[in-house]
């Protein structure tokens, strides 16, 4: 007898809220074409891990909704605003998102056209997506100040890195560019005044290992944090504006100097979004002594962020180990860049500098010196009865946590095994396998576990590139245009996931440069992860997560 409720021979069972993690690129497009293609225009794969679809205006608000709750888009990435006023061809607002496992990467881009016959700077108002993602409180503030579109819906839309005092959106290409849009009256801003609210007390935090101010105010309650706030935007420099007015090679020096201690990942996310756009094709040694100064650059980061968890804690001499041993990675990188502070290491199509072949060996031997060392560190660490203090600080409950957008050890450390070496975004390790490491407690001693995790790992990543890196070129000559389009660029730096999307006009320039680090999503959620944290740990909670502002203030 058939069950009433079994679909018939002709009928479908219907589909219901799908987990990113389980599709790819080409489910993920088919799936959006059956289930709400009225929502879109064109969808369309681009590859594994990428999917660009067109947005409409109007119906923005639904397509977002089903992004969110139906197609399993967990994490909004980035928010953009391209001007093409310029060449009569209006606004655009971009949304980069994902599912909180990775694996994905889905763009929707939404033309914002003008009113007919308008007349000065168009001011359009899109639908705020706070709503469905937390960490587009801070990316649609950016996207407003920066490019003049308001979000009908947000609760604080105010300046983010610029002075509260700053006229105008400065990635206009109009009017827009010297009047503020989007505010009943144009010389305020709502919420100037949030930092200095009655019973928060303002906190000093360390300046070297952030490597710039980040804003910290406090309220405490029973020596135990019960409010934050944080405030970014006093190292900004306006990278993404002067990327406007450079040629796309000579981009390069700007990203590389975002966020000094991962410059080299920012360069990849760079040239892979440019390579993207020109359908160009790395060479197979060019991509090992990519991966080869972007581990030894993993393995220095994470080596500065373990020695300044043990200052913090009162351990200086278990620190100054662990600095010696980071200027052996260093020397090594230097061997190939000749530089040690910024590397610019990276163009687009391979690398600036070839290795010599004694490199190989060198490699080899520095792989095998930092896991005996990292085995030290870890027999160390276990007598250290400071490393107590770090047990339920800071702690990442992802029951409360998705929506902010977080990444890297930040996420893995409670228990997401979400990286982009492994999953496939990142194109520069197609030819390696990256073995994901995981912790479970989410807290600062779980991040300081997996960090060291994390060393060991990429010594033998190191190794295995050093025993199989290929001859050959090192780079493929970038041609003298980059076609019109879109391109992306994806990697996994030290502190996270570096998102890069490049606009392209078909000229000597690019049109827009959008990048979007760690930092942003991991500043931004810092207030809720401090909630309840000893007032005396503060500083060794914000070490933990691992904040550079230069990566976050841009």
């Amino acid at each position: 007898m058939k069950d009433e409720g079994a679909p018939g021979p002709e009928e479908k069972p219907p589909e219901g809220p799908l987990d990113g993690g389980e599709q790819d690129a080409y489910e993920l497009a088919g799936r959006l074409k059956r289930r709400a293609g009225d929502l879109f225009g064109p969808v369309e794969a681009m590859s594994d891990h990428v999917v660009m679809c067109e947005g409409l205006p109007d119906l923005l608000a639904d397509a977002l909704t089903v992004l969110r709750d139906r197609m399993g888009m967990e994490e909004l990435l980035a928010v953009t605003v391209v001007d093409s006023t310029d060449l009569s061809e209006g606004l655009a607002l971009v949304h980069h998102m994902g599912p909180q496992s990775g694996g994905l990467v889905l763009e929707l881009h939404t033309p914002l056209p003008a009113p007919e016959g308008l007349e000065g700077p168009h001011s359009p108002v899109a639908p705020s997506s706070v709503s469905h993602w937390r960490s587009a409180d801070w990316l649609e503030r950016e996207a407003w100040e920066m490019g003049g579109v308001a979000f009908e819906g947000h609760p604080d839309l105010r300046r983010l890195l610029l002075p509260r005092w700053w006229v105008g959106h400065p990635l206009r290409r109009d009017g827009g560019r010297q009047l503020t849009l989007g505010q009943e009256d144009p010389t305020t801003t709502p919420g100037d005044d949030v930092m200095d609210v009655e019973g928060f007390v303002p906190q000093d935090l360390p300046l070297a290992p952030m490597g710039g101010r980040l804003g910290l105010v406090l309220r405490e309650q029973d020596g135990k944090v019960s409010g934050a706030r944080v405030s970014v935007g006093h190292l900004h420099r306006g990278v993404e504006g002067l990327s406007e007015a450079r040629s796309f090679g000579s981009v390069m020096p700007l990203v590389a100097r975002t966020s000094v201690r991962s410059s080299v990942h920012w360069q990849v996310a760079y040239a892979e979004a440019v390579e993207d756009l020109c359908h160009l094709e790395v060479p197979p040694r060019g991509r090992a002594i990519r991966v080869a100064l972007m581990e030894l650059e993993r393995l220095a980061d994470h080596m500065l962020a373990h020695a300044a968890t043990l200052e913090a804690l009162g351990c200086p001499a278990s620190a100054s180990r662990v600095w010696a041993d980071r200027e052996l990675v260093m020397d090594a990188s230097q061997a190939v860049t000749g530089q040690r502070l910024v590397q610019d290491a990276v163009v687009v199509g391979g690398v600036a500098h070839d290795a010599r072949e004694d490199w190989k060996d060198r490699l080899v031997l520095l792989a095998r010196t930092v896991q005996a060392a990292v085995r030290e560190y870890v027999d160390e660490a276990k007598a250290l009865e400071p490393m107590a203090r770090l047990e339920g600080l800071a702690t990442v409950h992802l029951e409360d946590m998705t929506g902010w957008g977080l990444t890297g050890p930040l996420i893995r450390s409670a228990g997401v095994p979400r990286d982009a070496r492994a999953d496939g975004r990142c194109r520069t390790y197609v030819d390696h396998q990256v073995p994901v490491q995981t912790r479970e407690d989410g807290d600062a001693f779980a991040r300081s576990e997996l960090r060291l995790l994390e060393i060991s790992s990429s010594a033998r990543t190191l190794a295995q590139v050093a025993r199989s890196m290929p001859g050959g070129r090192s780079r493929t000559r970038m041609p003298e245009l980059v076609p019109k389009g879109r391109g992306l660029g994806m990697v996994e730096a030290p502190g996270g996931e570096v998102l890069c999307s490049v606009v392209s006009d078909g000229t000597e320039r690019p049109r827009r440069v959008r990048l979007r680090g760690p930092d942003t999503a991991h500043a931004a959620a810092l207030a809720d992860l401090l909630l309840g944290c000893p007032v005396e740990d503060v500083s060794l909670a914000v070490i933990s997560v691992d904040i550079s502002v230069g990566g976050c203030d841009r």
